[in-house]
């Protein structure tokens, strides 16, 4: 596709999510709603922008309009298959049906979230929902069986702190991964990398080979998690890595992309320190200056290039990869 017809999708997907937003302020009708993005999700130009409508949900709801909210995360994963949010989803379902006066169910969506999302505490601040949180996990907690004495005068146990691991130890060795489908392999090879570094804690674990799969990969799953602000703000010490891996994978568009993000930093180029990043990041707030359009731009098609690049570079380097 040309470049041309791709900035065209994505002003007319803006125009139209512009247009969705408008017409729910005045109707108040979340079958509106639902059929715009059911609408969206048929036009194969619009399949990687469902998470404007996952995020525009959370906003509704937390906006307080928690008819709307639930109305677009719920259509949100109903048609866009890809869109993976379900911690964010869990929560804000439990805070539906608790202000709606059902607690026992949202209590039910309270255990999921517990059970099935890992790092709570850091996933709920990754995504701005620590007050949510806070303010429901006590409800939660009174559902759990009542301790008794000796238990609650026995130490807590040390939080679990995962360990990398062996490649012979690993869920799948690469020989197996190399022999999936394109999709398959790339979810394999990010747990994978994910093993061998223990999630990112020991990355000096990883040779240079693994490190820039790593990094491209990280790109793409904090991307479609919370956009670039997201991944800026919580992984920006790793963007010059990221960027390294893109000119080594040969993904020249994603490449182009990083830098315009980088051009809107001060002085042009991204801070190195954590905290230089999230202060710069702020004050670009302050200044109404966001990312969307680089969002939507990989959305549209950096993605699929990185993807697409990721697989051909770890076939043609197979030998390096353990």
């Amino acid at each position: 596709m040309e470049m041309s017809q791709q900035l065209r999708d994505i002003e007319n997907f803006r125009r139209e999510f512009e247009q969705l937003k408008q017409q729910y302020a005045l109707s108040k009708s979340t079958e509106d709603l639902v059929s715009g993005i059911r609408r969206a999700s048929e036009n194969p130009n619009y399949r990687h922008f469902g998470q404007f409508f996952f995020h525009l949900g959370n906003s509704y709801m937390g906006d307080g309009d928690l008819e709307a909210g639930a109305a677009c995360m719920k259509a949100t994963l109903d048609y866009f298959s890809y869109v993976d949010h379900h911690g964010i989803f869990y929560l804000r379902m439990a805070q539906y049906h608790i202000e709606k006066g059902d607690p026992q169910a949202g209590i039910g969506y309270l255990v999921r979230l517990c059970t099935e999302v890992k790092n709570l505490e850091v996933h709920m601040a990754a995504y701005d929902l620590t007050e949510v949180w806070e303010k429901y996990r006590k409800l939660y907690a009174s559902q759990l069986p009542e301790q008794t004495p000796a238990q609650k005068q026995k130490a807590p146990p040390e939080p679990e702190v995962p360990q990398p691991k062996q490649p012979s130890e690993c869920s799948q060795t690469m020989e197996q991964i190399l022999q999936l489908g394109k999709d398959d392999l790339l979810l394999s090879l990010s747990q994978h990398l994910d093993e061998l570094s223990a999630y990112g804690e020991a990355l000096n674990r990883l040779n240079r080979w693994e490190r820039c799969a790593y990094y491209a990969d990280e790109v793409c799953r904090e991307v479609n998690s919370g956009g670039f602000e997201g991944y800026l703000y919580y992984h920006g010490t790793h963007f010059a890595k990221a960027q390294q891996a893109f000119a080594q994978i040969n993904a020249k568009q994603a490449l182009s992309l990083t830098e315009q993000i980088a051009r809107k930093f001060p002085g042009g180029s991204m801070p190195k320190s954590e905290g230089a990043i999230q202060n710069a990041m702020d004050q670009l707030e302050e200044r109404e200056i966001d990312f969307e359009d680089e969002d939507a731009v990989y959305y549209s098609t950096a993605e699929k290039e990185i993807l697409d690049c990721l697989v051909r570079f770890v076939l043609e380097n197979q030998n390096h990869f353990r």
